[in-house]
C-alpha cells in the first residue's frame, strides 16, 4: 500500500495508524514566498510601513523587523496577522526637542504560515526619522477678545503644527492667575456652560502636539 502525507507532515498508509516521520519541508510554499510593496514613510506620529497583502491560504501572517544599519542586526518589533497591509512603528528613539536630531531605520518584512514557518525577508527599506524641535501655534480663538458671551456660548479654537496637533485643552481663569479646565477636545471646538459667571473672565487655549510639545494661547 503507498504512503502519503498531511500538512503536518505526518506520513501514513491509509491503516488509520499514523507513522511519524520527519519530512523535508523544501517544498513548503512559504519559502518562495515574497511580499512585495514594502515601503515606509516618516508620519506625524510614527513611522507607517506599508506592503501588498499576500491572499494566498497557506500565509496567516507577517513578521516585521528592524535595525539602524542596513545590515543589521534586524530585531523583531511586529508579529501580525494575515489580513494586515500597514503597522505603525512608535517604539523608537531619535532624541528630544532640547537636542532636535535625526536618525535612520530599516524595516525588513517576512511571511509566515500557521506553523510559524517564515518566509525569506524582504530587502530592506529606511526612512530617516527626525525629532520634533518646533511647538505648536495656537492661531485663533473664537468669540475674540472682548467679547460679551451668553451662558451657554460655542468656542473654537485653530492650532496647527508641523508633526500635527494631538489635542486643545480650553481653560478659564477669573482673576488670571488660577486656571480651571473647561474641556480637552481633539477638534478645537468647545461648548462652555456659564450659568453662575459675571463680569470678565479670562479664557485660554493649550495645544499639544503629536509629541506631547505644547503652547499655550490667551484670549
Amino acid at each position: 500500500m503507498g504512503m502519503g502525507s498531511n500538512e503536518y507532515g505526518q506520513l501514513g498508509d491509509g491503516t488509520g495508524i499514523n507513522r511519524i516521520v520527519p519530512v523535508p519541508m523544501d517544498n513548503n510554499p512559504i519559502f518562495t514566498t515574497i511580499v512585495s510593496g514594502f515601503s515606509a514613510k516618516a508620519e506625524q506620529n510614527g513611522i507607517k510601513l506599508f506592503w501588498n497583502l499576500k491572499t494566498e491560504d497557506y500565509v496567516y501572517g507577517y513578521k516585521i523587523y528592524r535595525a539602524e544599519d542596513i545590515d543589521g542586526p534586524y530585531t523583531l518589533i511586529a508579529k501580525l496577522n494575515r489580513s494586515a497591509m500597514e503597522y505603525l512603528d512608535k517604539d523608537y528613539e531619535v532624541g528630544n526637542a532640547n537636542e532636535p536630531s535625526e536618525k535612520a531605520f530599516y524595516y525588513k518584512i517576512s511571511a509566515i504560515d500557521k506553523f510559524d514557518n517564515e518566509s525569506n525577508k524582504s530587502e530592506a527599506v529606511s526612512v530617516l526619522a527626525k525629532t520634533d524641535s518646533i511647538a505648536p501655534v495656537v492661531l485663533s480663538i473664537e468669540p475674540v477678545n472682548n467679547t460679551k458671551i451668553a451662558s451657554r456660548s460655542n468656542i473654537y479654537v485653530r492650532a496647527e503644527d508641523n508633526f500635527g496637533i494631538s489635542n486643545i485643552t480650553l481653560q478659564y481663569s477669573l482673576d488670571g492667575t488660577e486656571w480651571i479646565d473647561i474641556s480637552t477636545q481633539n477638534n478645537g471646538s468647545f461648548l462652555w456652560n456659564t450659568p453662575d459667571m459675571n463680569g470678565t473672565v479670562y479664557v485660554r487655549a493649550i495645544a499639544r502636539d503629536l509629541v506631547a510639545m505644547s503652547v499655550m494661547e490667551v484670549l
